[in-house]
C-alpha cells in the first residue's frame, strides 16, 4: 500500500495575547501603467510587466475587513445570494450546462471591473476537472448514500497515482489551509495534459483547451477578444456534450462565458496583467 507523505503546515509566528490575525484582510495596490493624456504629447510613460505583489513591495496597512470591504472572485460585492451562482448573469448552478438559456440572460457590465484572477482560474480550473474524474464512476454531480465510498475510493486512487506518477499532491486537506491545491500543482497538472487525462480519465483534448484558454489569459499580451469568446463558447459546448451531469463550476463558468467581456472591458493593458501570478515553490 502507498501512502501519500503528510502535508505540513505552516507554523504560525507567537500572536500578542488578546490579538486575534482572523479579522485581518490585506490588499495591494500596484502601479500598472502611467500614462500621459496630454493631448500633444499622449503616450505611455513606463509599465510593469508583471503585477506580482511579492516583486514590488511597499507598505502596508492592516484593518479588520467587514462587509463594506470584503472582494472575492465569486460574490465582489454584488450581492449574489450564493457562491454556485454566476455573479454576473446570475445563473444558477443547474442552469450553467444550459447554454441557450446563459446566453439570454442580462449581465452586470459593471462587475467587469473585478476582472479574473488568473491564478484563481488555474486552481479552479483543475479542481474542476478533478471533480469530474471521482464522479465517474456514477456520473451524478450530487454524492448520496453508496455513492459516496465510490466517490471517495476513486478520489483516494486518483491522488495517490498522481503523486507516483507526477509528484503532484492535488486536493490533500491541509489543516487550516483549505487543500493543497495551489498555482505550482494546477500548472504541471495542465503542462502534462496527456498523463493527467491518462491518469484522471478525463478527455484529453478537454484538458488541453483548458491549458490553451489559462495560458492565454496569463500571457500578458493583446489578444483578439472576438476570436477567443469564441473558442471559450466552444469550449463550455464542449463540456456540456461530455459531461453533462456536471454543472460547470462559478469559476470555470466565469471564464467561458464571461472572460472575453472582462478583458475587453479593461482596454488599455493586456489581458492577464491585473492578477496576481504563482510564486515559484522556493520563494
Amino acid at each position: 500500500m502507498v501512502l501519500l507523505p503528510k502535508v505540513l503546515t505552516r507554523k504560525k509566528p507567537d500572536i500578542a495575547e488578546g490579538f486575534s490575525e482572523s479579522p485581518v484582510f490585506m490588499t495591494s495596490f500596484v502601479l500598472l501603467l502611467l500614462m500621459c493624456n496630454d493631448i500633444f504629447y499622449g503616450k505611455i510613460l513606463g509599465h510593469l510587466r508583471r503585477a506580482t505583489v511579492g516583486q514590488h513591495p511597499g507598505s502596508n496597512s492592516q484593518l479588520a475587513h467587514d462587509h463594506d470591504r470584503w472582494e472575492s472572485g465569486h460574490v465582489a460585492l454584488s450581492e449574489t445570494q450564493s457562491y454556485a451562482n454566476c455573479n454576473i448573469c446570475l445563473t444558477s448552478l443547474k442552469e450553467k450546462n444550459v447554454l441557450s438559456l446563459v446566453v439570454m440572460k442580462p449581465v452586470a457590465e459593471h462587475i467587469y471591473k473585478y476582472g479574473l484572477s488568473s491564478l484563481d482560474m488555474w486552481m479552479r480550473c483543475m479542481e474542476c476537472i478533478l471533480h469530474i474524474s471521482y464522479n465517474m464512476d456514477f456520473k451524478k454531480w450530487a454524492t448520496r448514500g453508496q455513492d459516496k465510498l465510490l466517490q471517495k475510493t476513486r478520489k483516494e486512487l486518483t491522488q495517490v497515482v498522481l503523486f507516483q506518477q507526477t509528484g503532484l499532491l492535488a486536493d490533500i486537506m491541509k489543516q487550516g489551509f483549505s487543500t493543497s491545491n495551489d498555482g505550482n500543482t494546477a500548472r504541471k497538472f495542465f503542462r502534462d495534459f496527456e498523463k493527467s487525462a491518462e491518469i484522471i480519465g478525463v478527455d484529453v483534448d478537454l484538458i488541453n483547451i483548458f491549458a490553451f484558454i489559462l495560458q492565454t489569459i496569463t500571457s500578458q499580451h493583446n489578444i483578439n477578444v472576438e476570436n477567443f469568446k469564441i473558442y471559450c463558447r466552444e469550449t463550455a459546448e464542449l463540456y456540456v456534450v461530455l459531461y453533462p451531469w456536471s454543472y460547470v463550476p462559478s469559476s470555470v463558468h466565469k471564464l467561458l462565458m464571461h472572460g472575453a467581456e472582462i478583458g475587453q472591458h479593461v482596454t488599455f493593458i493586456p489581458i492577464g496583467m491585473m492578477s496576481k501570478e504563482t510564486f515559484p515553490k522556493n520563494w
